[in-house]
């Protein structure tokens, strides 16, 4: 019976498998697509009229089957528009140090250099004053010996080159202005000597002036270097010749009024030191008694001096 029951239901399984494989062979072809060209007409005949163009749409509509667009992609969204920190955001425009920063257009202190200015008192002829001089000097001494009690004279001159030293020492009370003391010395060695015109041959013959006195001392500019000079003091003077065992003069000084006035110009090389020269001019009025025997002396030097000043 199992068996029979089987049997029948493989046969139904059978014929509605072939029934499917008939109707699907005898099946019509599908519809072609509609977007594809329409046939060729056959010849002879026009072409068939183009087909109808779907009516256009209204400006600003959306296409049919989209309907009213949907919220939030009409108007846009704030914070889309016109963001703050995507239009003009501070720091991207005009940003304080990309423009005209401070520190590199005109910086402070990038200029032009600030001028340093020289300290008080340096490189300026003021307060203490020394002066040391070492130069060279022509002196030229006449004098008129006289004899006490007798109208007679003669006539003598000693002249010649020699050395002269200096030494000052002052202070300034004004601007460029100084005044002090010092003095100066000029010794002539074996200097020429005439008597009543006529040169003497010696054996040995020695001359010297000094002058001893205040002084003043003007600087024009109190920063430069030029200054005059003018010095007013005691003047001695001194002579000794040696003819064989006769000597005249010797430890018989001549004494007086002198003075002297120059003009030079030093040089800075130190914060209060400075080097320079001077060219002065000397006069002394010289008189002495010796032994009855009265002698005026009337001496007149001008001298090239190098100087040294601390001032």
């Amino acid at each position: 019976m199992m068996q029979k029951q089987t049997l029948n239901w493989a046969a139904v399984l059978i014929a509605s498998a072939w029934g499917s494989a008939a109707s699907a062979q005898g099946a019509p072809p599908p519809p072609p697509p509609v977007d594809s060209a329409p046939p060729a007409p056959p010849p002879g005949q026009p072409p068939p009229p183009p087909p109808s163009q779907p009516p256009a749409q209204p400006p600003n509509q959306p296409p049919p089957g989209y309907g009213q667009p949907q919220p939030g992609y009409g108007q846009p969204q704030p914070g889309y528009g016109q963001q703050p920190g995507y239009g003009q955001q501070p720091g991207y425009g005009q940003q304080p140090g990309y423009g005209q920063q401070p520190g590199y257009g005109q910086q402070p202190g990038y200029g032009p250099p600030p001028s340093y200015e020289t300290p008080v008192g340096v490189h300026e002829h003021d307060g203490f004053f020394l002066r040391f001089g070492l130069g060279f000097a022509y002196a030229n001494a006449e004098g008129e010996q006289t004899v006490q009690g007798s109208s007679a004279s003669d006539d003598a001159k000693i002249s010649g080159g020699g050395v002269l030293f200096e030494f000052l020492l002052g202070g300034t009370p004004a601007p460029g202005l100084v005044i002090g003391g010092g003095l100066f010395a000029i010794g002539l060695s074996d200097p020429d000597v005439e008597v009543n015109g006529q040169s003497i041959d010696y054996d040995e013959a020695t001359a010297s002036v000094a002058l001893i006195g205040p002084f003043l001392n003007y600087y024009i500019d109190p920063t430069s270097g030029f200054h005059l000079q003018a010095f007013l003091g005691f003047a001695q003077g001194n002579y000794e010749v040696t003819v064989g065992s006769v000597t005249v003069g010797g430890d018989d000084s001549g004494t007086g009024p002198g003075f002297a006035v120059g003009l030079g110009y030093d040089f800075w090389v130190a914060e209060q030191w400075s080097l320079g020269g001077m060219a002065r001019f000397t006069y002394a009025k010289l008189n002495y008694d010796n032994n009855g025997v009265e002698e005026d002396w009337t001496v007149t030097s001008p001298s090239l001096i190098f100087i040294a000043t601390l001032h």
